[in-house]
């Protein structure tokens, strides 16, 4: 499923105000490419913990859950052996993912995405 282009938000179960509106619109621009890197790491893509419809806390997962594939993205982004579009942009928006995916975890929530339509 393609979500290009709509913003993407991360939800937190306990809610916190996480992503900036202009990190959800950057996180929905390179949503397709950043699955399609997971793919290559065998790791599972973010669209995996996107929530369908009204599922809500339902759909939400353990923060560590996506964590993995976070960080794993971030290190690929990182790394100058990966050609990634607007690089430095990534980067930031995968770290305040990951940020946001520690704190909730520390609390010992669940978060999923949601597509803001």
């Amino acid at each position: 499923m393609s979500y290009a282009e709509a913003p993407i938000v991360l939800v937190t179960y306990p809610a916190f105000e996480c992503l900036t509106d202009e990190d959800c619109a950057g996180l929905g621009k390179m949503w397709n490419r950043l699955d399609t890197l997971a793919d290559s790491l065998e790791a599972k893509p973010l669209s995996h913990f996107i929530a369908l419809g009204d599922e809500g806390e339902s759909a939400g997962v353990p923060a560590r859950d996506i964590l993995s594939t976070v960080e794993s993205l971030l290190a690929a982004v990182q790394s100058p052996a990966n050609a990634f579009p607007s690089r430095k942009k990534a980067v930031s928006i995968l770290g305040n993912v990951r940020d946001s995916l520690l704190k909730v975890n520390e609390l010992g929530g669940c978060v999923c995405f949601e597509v803001d339509a």
